[in-house]
């Protein structure tokens, strides 16, 4: 019992210095430079807003959590290429050069983490195409409905395509990254955090318009300029309004204030007696009976006139 623990002890003792001696072996024979790509829809953006996220590398750390500073070098910086050094939250600082090939479409990112990696990044940004093609027999303006259905549908779409070629100079390193971690495992933080990132900014976007949105339906002009006419105080309305017919609650326009008012002025028929009706017409009779006086002593004083003359 005793010589089987001992033994086996023995064993654990021994295969201590021999595991990392076989992984460094392991390593060596590993390559130590590699190609590896991913590649990722992005919703929610364009491409020359994401062109913008990449380039603008004073605010990395805002969305890449692993990113503790950015610390540029103006020195070497120029327009098509961006020098600096990027300290991580493992204490680890990297070099970075940023160069703009194509500008919205290819940038490679040149960095050497001394002395566990060193190599480049290229990012590829494509707009989504969509392969549902239409049918030969539709007609041209359903053909066009479609183009546009499509386009609209994938404007704030991009296929991000990242490639590593790197090398990593340990052996043991080689191993870990190679049959443990995983060679992509960096392309997939990074692609995380910016899938994060634009999603966060779309949530922060959307509350945006609908804060805006409901404050104009707010605005609108059906609730701007409503007066309630049935809370103002009659003290303050003129006293043939308050003698009008006008019952207490409802409320009126400018138009029906002005027909009462007009009608106040005039006198109601039924208030015509008789008596008037006789005086109007005498006085219509007495002034038809002048205008006959008139015409007849016009004439008279005409004939008078030419006997006169006659008998000179």
């Amino acid at each position: 019992m005793s010589t089987s623990l001992l033994t086996a002890v023995g064993s654990l003792l021994l295969l201590i210095p021999i595991v990392p001696l076989l992984t460094y072996v392991i390593g060596l024979l590993l390559p130590a430079s590699h190609i590896v790509s991913r590649k990722r829809t992005l919703k929610g953006i364009n491409q020359a807003d994401l062109w913008q996220v990449l380039v603008d590398v004073e605010k990395h750390p805002e969305w890449r959590p692993r990113v503790n500073k950015i610390q540029l070098n103006h020195e070497s910086c120029t327009d098509d290429r961006i020098v600096f050094q990027e300290h991580n939250t493992r204490n680890r600082t990297i070099v970075v050069i940023h160069v703009h090939q194509v500008p919205y479409s290819r940038l490679l990112r040149i960095l050497q983490e001394i002395p566990t990696f060193s190599g480049s990044w290229t990012f590829e940004l494509e707009p989504v195409i969509s392969d549902t093609a239409t049918a030969p027999n539709t007609d041209v303006d359903q053909k066009k409905e479609n183009k546009e259905e499509q386009e609209e549908e994938h404007q704030d779409q991009v296929d991000l395509k990242i490639t590593q070629q790197g090398v990593i100079k340990k052996p043991l390193l080689r191993v870990i990254y190679m049959l443990v971690l995983g060679l992509e495992r960096r392309i997939d933080i990074f692609l995380d955090d910016l899938e994060r990132k634009i999603q966060n900014q779309q949530q922060h976007d959307n509350h945006q318009i609908h804060i805006s949105t409901t404050t104009i339906d707010q605005m609108t002009p059906t609730n701007i300029g409503v007066m309630d006419y049935s809370i103002m105080s009659t003290s303050n309305l003129p006293k043939d309004d308050k003698e009008g017919d006008v019952k207490e609650g409802e409320t009126t326009t400018a138009s029906d204030t002005k027909e009462l008012e007009r009608e106040e002025t005039l006198p109601p028929m039924e208030s015509l007696t008789p008596s008037i009706l006789d005086e109007s017409k005498d006085i219509s009779a007495s002034s038809a009976s002048l205008l006959s006086k008139d015409k007849n002593n016009s004439s008279g004083w005409d004939m008078v006139s030419e006997i006169y003359e006659r008998t000179k």
